[in-house]
């Protein structure tokens, strides 16, 4: 299982794991005062407006694969957990 590695300034280092996620749960990580619903509705628009990202609105996903997750990070960074 892969894994990525931040370090803050003046905070502990926190490690992101990549596996699989159901969308919901990703959006979560996003927007983590947002309600579940919101939170899908705003990470479904974030997606919608990258090149790499946007064929992943289309198909009725409800879990992204370790690979999706690694190009959704690549694509918008690591949520702020």
């Amino acid at each position: 299982m892969e894994s990525v590695v931040e370090k803050t300034q003046g905070m502990k280092e926190k490690e992101f794991k990549v596996h699989a996620y159901g969308k919901s749960e990703l959006a979560m990580m996003y927007f983590p005062g947002d309600s579940k619903r919101s939170a899908l509705r705003k990470f479904r628009f974030w997606l919608s407006l990258n090149k790499k990202l946007k064929h992943f609105v289309s198909r009725n996903y409800k879990f992204f694969t370790p690979k999706q997750v690694k190009t959704i990070f690549d694509e918008l960074g690591e949520p702020d957990i």
